[in-house]
């Protein structure tokens, strides 16, 4: 399920795994980096949604924190497993489930998009702004300043950080940091 165009740009042997923390904007790279290059592209957090047949926010809200993390790994390993080979766009604690991780490191090559921490705390606030939901991690807790996001990146940065190609960037728009990124890994869009 997701994004496919049959005669793509270019010619990837295994998935690429898109991540970063919530306001990286990760899914929306993700997204204009599959229609530059007609990649395929699976964004993990619709299919955990039709999975579960709820919102990533309504299972927040009614089965507790996290509670999509073992559909999430699930899925995940899955989608590296799918032909041809895909862009997947995933949440920002995707990896955090260690079966997951470890599939990711070995099947296919994790971007990491990183953000100063003020450029992440002002498109989360945005985001929570225009949907409430838009961040279910968030859910019930409006991070006022970048000190709570701190816990949080504590457990996720050392992960990010192992990827195979880091990404940082400022205050670009998502089809600025798709065009950088493809450039960085050679490809032509």
């Amino acid at each position: 399920m997701g994004y496919y165009d049959h005669h793509p740009t270019v010619d990837i042997d295994k998935p690429f795994v898109i991540t970063g923390f919530s306001g990286s904007r990760s899914h929306s790279v993700a997204h204009f980096l599959a229609a530059m290059t007609g990649l395929p592209l699976t964004d993990l957090d619709r299919q955990i949604e039709h999975h579960a047949g709820r919102s990533l926010a309504l299972l927040q809200r009614e089965d507790g924190p996290n509670a999509w993390r073992n559909i999430e790994a699930q899925l995940l390993i899955r989608a590296l497993k799918e032909s041809p080979p895909r862009l997947l766009a995933v949440g920002e604690g995707a990896l955090l489930h260690a079966k997951a991780r470890k599939a990711a490191w070995k099947m296919a090559h994790v971007v990491y998009i990183r953000r100063p921490r003020p450029t992440l705390l002002a498109n989360i606030q945005q985001g929570l702004r225009q949907n409430p939901e838009r961040y279910p991690i968030f859910i019930d807790r409006y991070p006022q300043d970048v000190t709570a996001l701190e816990p949080l990146l504590a457990t996720r940065e050392p992960i990010y950080e192992r990827a195979h190609t880091q990404l940082d960037v400022m205050d670009i728009q998502p089809v600025e940091v798709a065009r950088l990124l493809a450039s960085r890994l050679g490809w032509s869009t």
